[in-house]
Protein backbone atom coordinates (compact mmCIF):
# COMPACT_ATOMS: atom_id res chain seq x y z
CA UNK A 1 0.00 0.00 0.00
CA UNK A 2 1.22 3.69 -0.91
CA UNK A 3 1.16 6.05 2.02
CA UNK A 4 2.27 8.74 0.23
CA UNK A 5 -0.85 10.92 -0.04
CA UNK A 6 -0.99 13.58 -2.62
CA UNK A 7 -3.22 16.29 -1.55
CA UNK A 8 -6.17 16.98 -3.70
CA UNK A 9 -4.24 19.74 -5.70
CA UNK A 10 -1.51 17.47 -6.59
CA UNK A 11 -3.77 14.86 -8.34
CA UNK A 12 -5.95 17.42 -9.45
CA UNK A 13 -9.69 15.41 -8.85
CA UNK A 14 -10.23 16.99 -5.34
CA UNK A 15 -9.68 14.07 -3.46
CA UNK A 16 -6.26 12.78 -2.08
CA UNK A 17 -4.49 10.01 -3.28
CA UNK A 18 -4.90 6.92 -1.48
CA UNK A 19 -4.26 3.46 -2.34
CA UNK A 20 -6.35 0.74 -0.50
CA UNK A 21 -7.23 -2.71 -1.89
CA UNK A 22 -11.05 -2.56 -2.90
CA UNK A 23 -12.98 -4.92 -3.77
CA UNK A 24 -16.57 -4.73 -5.50
CA UNK A 25 -19.36 -6.71 -4.17
CA UNK A 26 -22.52 -7.45 -6.40
CA UNK A 27 -25.96 -8.12 -5.56
CA UNK A 28 -25.07 -10.37 -2.79
CA UNK A 29 -24.05 -7.93 0.10
CA UNK A 30 -23.49 -11.26 2.32
CA UNK A 31 -21.02 -12.66 0.02
CA UNK A 32 -17.77 -12.99 0.52
CA UNK A 33 -15.34 -9.87 -0.68
CA UNK A 34 -12.54 -10.80 -3.13
CA UNK A 35 -9.68 -9.16 -3.12
CA UNK A 36 -7.32 -8.02 -6.14
CA UNK A 37 -8.81 -6.53 -8.97
CA UNK A 38 -9.75 -3.20 -7.88
CA UNK A 39 -7.33 -1.02 -5.64
CA UNK A 40 -8.12 3.11 -4.75
CA UNK A 41 -5.75 5.75 -6.27
CA UNK A 42 -8.29 8.42 -4.76
CA UNK A 43 -10.75 8.55 -1.75
CA UNK A 44 -13.15 10.76 0.00
CA UNK A 45 -15.32 10.80 2.67
CA UNK A 46 -17.82 10.85 -0.23
CA UNK A 47 -16.27 8.19 -2.52
CA UNK A 48 -13.20 7.34 -4.36
CA UNK A 49 -11.35 6.14 -7.79
CA UNK A 50 -11.14 2.50 -7.97
CA UNK A 51 -8.46 1.30 -10.54
CA UNK A 52 -9.50 -2.15 -12.22
CA UNK A 53 -10.06 -3.89 -15.38
CA UNK A 54 -13.80 -4.62 -15.01
CA UNK A 55 -15.45 -1.73 -15.37
CA UNK A 56 -19.22 -1.08 -14.56
CA UNK A 57 -21.94 1.07 -16.16
CA UNK A 58 -22.62 4.98 -14.97
CA UNK A 59 -25.03 4.67 -12.24
CA UNK A 60 -24.79 1.07 -11.34
CA UNK A 61 -25.31 0.33 -7.66
CA UNK A 62 -23.07 -1.55 -5.87
CA UNK A 63 -20.90 -2.34 -2.36
CA UNK A 64 -17.47 -1.98 -1.92
CA UNK A 65 -15.32 -2.89 0.87
CA UNK A 66 -11.98 -1.06 1.45
CA UNK A 67 -9.24 -2.96 3.06
CA UNK A 68 -6.76 -0.59 5.06
CA UNK A 69 -2.85 -1.42 6.11
CA UNK A 70 -4.06 -1.60 10.11
CA UNK A 71 -6.42 -4.44 9.20
CA UNK A 72 -9.93 -2.25 9.30
CA UNK A 73 -12.46 -3.25 6.80
CA UNK A 74 -14.82 -0.44 5.76
CA UNK A 75 -17.87 -1.36 3.54
CA UNK A 76 -20.10 0.76 2.16
CA UNK A 77 -23.28 1.10 -0.85
CA UNK A 78 -21.80 2.91 -3.99
CA UNK A 79 -22.63 4.68 -7.16
CA UNK A 80 -20.75 4.78 -10.29
CA UNK A 81 -20.57 8.73 -11.34
CA UNK A 82 -17.90 8.09 -14.49
CA UNK A 83 -16.10 5.40 -16.22
CA UNK A 84 -12.89 6.06 -17.13
CA UNK A 85 -11.25 3.88 -19.74
CA UNK A 86 -7.96 5.84 -20.50
CA UNK A 87 -5.58 6.63 -19.68
CA UNK A 88 -5.91 4.25 -16.58
CA UNK A 89 -9.34 1.78 -16.59
CA UNK A 90 -11.38 2.55 -13.43
CA UNK A 91 -14.44 3.92 -11.79
CA UNK A 92 -15.27 7.15 -10.27
CA UNK A 93 -17.56 6.08 -7.38
CA UNK A 94 -19.86 8.08 -4.84
CA UNK A 95 -20.61 6.78 -1.30
CA UNK A 96 -24.22 6.40 -1.38
CA UNK A 97 -24.48 5.01 2.30
CA UNK A 98 -21.60 3.96 4.79
CA UNK A 99 -22.28 3.55 8.68
CA UNK A 100 -21.07 6.27 11.20
CA UNK A 101 -17.88 4.63 12.33
CA UNK A 102 -16.67 3.44 9.01
CA UNK A 103 -17.27 7.26 8.16
CA UNK A 104 -15.47 8.41 11.28
CA UNK A 105 -12.52 6.23 11.04
CA UNK A 106 -12.05 7.48 7.11
CA UNK A 107 -12.39 11.23 8.06
CA UNK A 108 -10.15 10.54 10.90
CA UNK A 109 -7.73 8.39 8.86
CA UNK A 110 -7.30 11.14 5.76
CA UNK A 111 -7.39 13.86 8.04
CA UNK A 112 -4.30 11.68 9.99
Amino acid sequence: MDNDRKTPEQNGSGRPSLEVPAAVIGANRDADPRYGMYQTTEISEEGAFLRGPMLLEPNERFTVELAFEDGTKVRASARVERVDRDPVPGLDVRFTEMSKPARAYLRALLEG
